[in-house]
Parts: structure tokens; C-alpha cells; sequence
């Protein structure tokens, strides 16, 4: 370094950092600078981009079209402010459905919690009768739900959801368990990030258990809930209701489950 020169002959760092950088060698400066930036940035992303965030972007892609289509009803027939925060998987899928769709996030979150306005209108009726066992549904003014058929492990059978959305609005399995969401009870908080969304705890449920007790169990498990869960038991004979603190309440033979806005 020059002993003649001070702090004073450099106006800027730059002008500090050009001087210096020859005098003690390496490579240059702003090419180094400029890798670690780009590095940086594409660690930021691959770190955003979780198993979650992939999940959720390739449901997006594969139901873009259904799920443009609720959320534009869906959108104009709620108003919401704020997008409600999940737990983190949930909320980086639901980003992710938002990418693979091209829809607003804030959209795909507020129809998690108000799944029943995302799909237009979800009405039960079930009985437990002798001579009569079983759940008949309504579904969708805005569009038709998703239906699939699935198989986990030695656990068999089929699930209704809103196409994009993680979880089940109605499921059951091969071990007579059916479950879906109270369509009336549903708890509305600011503090969703507290609460397990209810179509989440009715898909584990229905891809895992094999009785009455394992699904009351499990439901318990996941408490608080952001809305009641119906459980209809065909091994029990046995409706019963699952409240967002765990409480179960065993119900009459028939249960109708109707919004009022329904025709």
C-alpha cells in the first residue's frame, strides 16, 4: 500500500476495493461478490421449495383448470383479508398448489379454511338403519368434487376433496369407516395456524383406521380441529360427532347434515 494515500483519495468502498484488490492479490472482486450473491439466492429457493411446495405445485398443475374455476367463484363470493397461516407443511403445500395453478395464494389458503364456500355447497345424510347403512353427499354448486380410490398399505378405499386442496371433505374405507365434515360447525379463528384443518385429520383417519377407537383416537390426537368430524361406524351400527376439543357425542340412526342456502 501507498503510505501517501488516506481514506480521504477513495470516495467510495469501491474505489477502495479496485485499488486494493491487485495490490494483494486474488481474483476479481465483483466476480466473486456476484457468485456468492447468485449462490445464496439459488440456496434460498431450493430451501423454499420443500417436498411440500412440490406436492402442492404439481396437484396445481394437474387440476389448473378446476382449480381457476372455484377459486374464481370462490373469490367472489367471500371476502377475506388476510390469508390464514397453517402449520408450515400444510401452508408451503397450498403455496405450492397456488404456483402449479397460477392463482392467488391468499385465495387457496382462505378456501382451506372455508372449504365449503370453495366448492359451492356440501350436504350429508346418513343413516344407520337395518335396512339402510350409509352416506349419501351433495356437493358443488361451483364445480364437482375430486373423486379417487386410493390403497395405503392394507387399508382400501375412496375420498372426496375439492381438486388442489390436501385432505378429504368426505372418505371412507374397507374397515366401515366413513367420516366427513360438519358442513354447520365449522370454527372460524384468526389463529388458524393453531388448529388442524378437519379435511386433514378426516384423510388420516380414513387412510389409517381399522374401528370406532382408532378413529376417535386419532381425531383426539389432532385436536384442536377447525370444524366437527361425523364418523359413521358400519361395524357399531354408530353415528357419532367428533367436536374441534376432541368431545364425541353419539348421535340418533340418521343424521341430515344440510346448509341452509341448499336447494
Amino acid at each position: 500500500a501507498d503510505d501517501e494515500l488516506s481514506l480521504d483519495d477513495f470516495p467510495t468502498l469501491r474505489h477502495l476495493l479496485d485499488y486494493m484488490q491487485p495490490r494483494i492479490g486474488g481474483g476479481d472482486v465483483r466476480a466473486d461478490y456476484g457468485e456468492r450473491s447468485v449462490s445464496s439466492v439459488t440456496e434460498a429457493v431450493d430451501v423454499y421449495r420443500s417436498t411440500s411446495f412440490l406436492s402442492g405445485e404439481e396437484k396445481g398443475r394437474r387440476d389448473r383448470e378446476k382449480i381457476q374455476q372455484w377459486a374464481r367463484c370462490f373469490s367472489s363470493s367471500l371476502s377475506f383479508q388476510d390469508a390464514p397461516v397453517f402449520p408450515r407443511e400444510i401452508g408451503e403445500e397450498l403455496d405450492g398448489v397456488a404456483s402449479g395453478a397460477d392463482v392467488s395464494a391468499s385465495v387457496v389458503r382462505a378456501a382451506m379454511t372455508h372449504p365449503f364456500e370453495a366448492i359451492g355447497t356440501f350436504d350429508i345424510i346418513a343413516s344407520v338403519q337395518p335396512e339402510e347403512t350409509g352416506v349419501v353427499g351433495g356437493f358443488g354448486r361451483h364445480l364437482a368434487p375430486h373423486a379417487e380410490a386410493f390403497t395405503n398399505g392394507s387399508v382400501v378405499g375412496g375420498s372426496m376433496s375439492i381438486p388442489g386442496l390436501p385432505g378429504m371433505l368426505c372418505g371412507w374405507n374397507q374397515n366401515g369407516i366413513i367420516a366427513w365434515l360438519d358442513c354447520l360447525g365449522q370454527s372460524v379463528s384468526e389463529n388458524a395456524y393453531t388448529l388442524t384443518p378437519a379435511a386433514i385429520a378426516v384423510d388420516h383417519v380414513i387412510r389409517t383406521a381399522r374401528s370406532k377407537a382408532e378413529a376417535t383416537e386419532q381425531l383426539r390426537q389432532l385436536c384442536p380441529l377447525d370444524a366437527p368430524v361425523f364418523l359413521l361406524c358400519i361395524g357399531e351400527q354408530q353415528i357419532c360427532r367428533v367436536d374441534i376439543d376432541g368431545g364425541v357425542t353419539v348421535l340418533a340412526n340418521e343424521v341430515h347434515a344440510v346448509r341452509p342456502e341448499s336447494p
